[in-house]
């Protein structure tokens, strides 16, 4: 194993996440880490035996990256500040000839006073520790080491010229802590950080010599490393928990009120960008309609709405969407199909934007969410449960579950029970379902009661009658937990209650 080591000097990473120009980039993508030795042997002498080293790091793939857990980096607030520009021409004079007075003009246009400014951000995040490691699983080339570690020490700063660095290369794997994400063949995982690959080098140079600006790399999927875990997994639903999550990037904003419209909108965006991608129709699971056109009796995606919930000041505000998979699907088939969906540019390396037209309210703009920083309704954890694996007992609805029939009998409240109980069997964990507790209202501080949602429809007329409930199961299960009639639509959508259990 090798490892390069980086220290932040000052405390402070500035950035910009190449996803959003407001954003501070963490972890540092792998690339960025490669760009600065680049360029550091550029600066010192362009030495035969480190440009060896550094194609040779080229084709060693993505690496894990380490960094403290224990504590969540913290973002400076992005300020818009204007600063003058660096790239002004001196005006060109003609031998012999007096300047004209635009020219003139223009040369005193280059002085600090008088240069004109243009607007810039600087986002910064103060890391959770003064450590990062890059870290390969590979046998270390004797030749390479001491150029490698030339290289390391003349880094002086990452990302921008700000954040001075200490650099190193680290080669005594009892040095290196175990990995906080590492490299996933899902083609979707839960973050995509920018990686250097062979030929990357030559690229760099190319851009350099042109004096044009890098462009971006090839890009790599990364995750927590998955734990060891002693004894079973707990249940989990006919969902995978493998959320793909999109945040909001313009339009208006929305209420949880708006789920129907929204969700109808996302599945019909993904269905279109799907068959103009893949020049086919979508899969059943995609679709949900059987090959004969009818209804697919067979789980299928569901879009979901995630929203700002929860807390003593939230307010239900979505800040995304979220496309769940069946868990009868593998990693591999999700990410062909949805990969050129959500993905755009050269090696589908920059998140699409989605745009979903919803008439009078505008067009929303949703795109995949490869941060790995995010808000706590876009993390895939909250939707999920406690713990690793994530799981919980205790359950209540965000959006409220509709019912598959309308209740007629002597007792509607003990029909709506056992309706209930039906969706949760219907998607894996009935048998593990202890009680339902019914409520016009959610649990969750944000959402609406049961009349601030509007109705589901028939298909034949009608409304589909819906409520919000409580539910608590003999032992912990995964989410995600979609129930009822709706839950294709975003409806019966639950969130674990987490801390509230009593009596273990």
């Amino acid at each position: 194993m090798i490892a390069i080591a980086v220290r932040f000097l000052a405390g402070r990473f500035t950035a910009t996440h190449p996803a959003d120009r407001e954003q501070a980039e963490w972890p540092p993508h792998p690339d960025r880490v490669f760009m600065a030795l680049v360029a550091a042997w550029g600066e010192s002498g362009r030495d035969p035996a480190q440009l060896a080293a550094l194609r040779w790091l080229e084709s060693l793939g993505a690496p894990e990256l380490a960094f403290p857990t224990d504590r969540v980096e913290t973002r400076r607030e992005v300020v818009t500040s204007y600063v003058p520009v660096n790239d002004a021409a001196v005006p060109r004079l003609s031998p012999g000839k007096a300047p004209s007075a635009s020219q003139i003009a223009d040369g005193l246009a280059l002085l600090p006073d008088r240069r004109s400014r243009q607007p810039r951000h600087f986002p910064t995040v103060t890391p959770p520790g003064e450590l990062l490691w890059l870290r390969w699983a590979t046998a270390f080339a004797n030749s390479h080491t001491e150029p490698l570690a030339q290289l390391c020490r003349q880094v002086t700063y990452l990302g921008h010229s700000s954040t001075p660095v200490q650099c190193w290369l680290e080669t005594n794997p009892e040095s290196v802590p175990p990995p906080t994400l590492v490299p996933t063949p899902a083609a979707l995982g839960a973050v995509r950080l920018r990686v250097p690959a062979p030929g990357r080098f030559e690229d760099l140079e190319a851009k350099f010599a042109a004096g044009l600006r890098p462009t971006p790399s090839a890009w790599a999927a990364y995750a927590p490393p998955r734990p060891a875990v002693s004894g079973p997994l707990p249940r989990g639903t006919c969902f995978d928990p493998r959320l793909l999550v999109l945040r909001q990037t313009d339009g208006p904003r929305l209420g949880l009120a708006s789920t129907l419209l929204l969700t109808r909108a996302l599945r019909d965006t993904v269905l279109a960008a799907y068959t103009q991608a893949h020049g086919t129709p979508a899969p059943e699971w995609l679709c949900g309609h059987a090959p004969g056109g009818g209804r697919s009796e067979s789980d299928h995606l569901a879009c979901v709405p995630l929203a700002h919930v929860g807390h003593q000041h939230a307010d239900g505000h979505l800040l995304g969407l979220a496309l769940v998979t069946p868990r009868s699907v593998s990693e591999e088939e999700v990410g062909r199909a949805l990969l050129p969906v959500l993905f755009e540019g050269a090696a589908l390396s920059e998140p699409r934007e989605l745009r979903l037209t919803l008439g009078s309210l505008g067009v929303v703009t949703v795109q995949f969410d490869d941060r790995a920083s995010r808000p706590q309704a876009l993390r895939p954890e909250t939707w999920l449960g406690e713990g690793d694996p994530p799981a919980a007992r205790r359950w209540a609805t965000v959006t409220p579950i509709c019912f598959d029939r309308h209740p007629k009998g002597e007792d509607p409240w003990a029909e709506i029970e056992a309706a209930i109980r039906r969706a949760v069997e219907r998607v894996g964990v009935g048998e593990v379902l202890e009680s339902v507790t019914l409520s016009p209202v959610s649990l969750f501080v944000g959402a609406p009661t049961n009349r601030g949602f509007p109705p589901l429809q028939r298909k034949t007329g009608g409304n589909i009658h819906h409520t919000h409930a409580a539910l608590t199961f003999r032992e912990p299960i995964t989410g995600p937990l979609l129930l009822g009639a709706g839950r294709y639509r975003g409806y019966g959508f639950c969130r674990p209650l987490l801390n509230t259990e009593v009596g273990g």
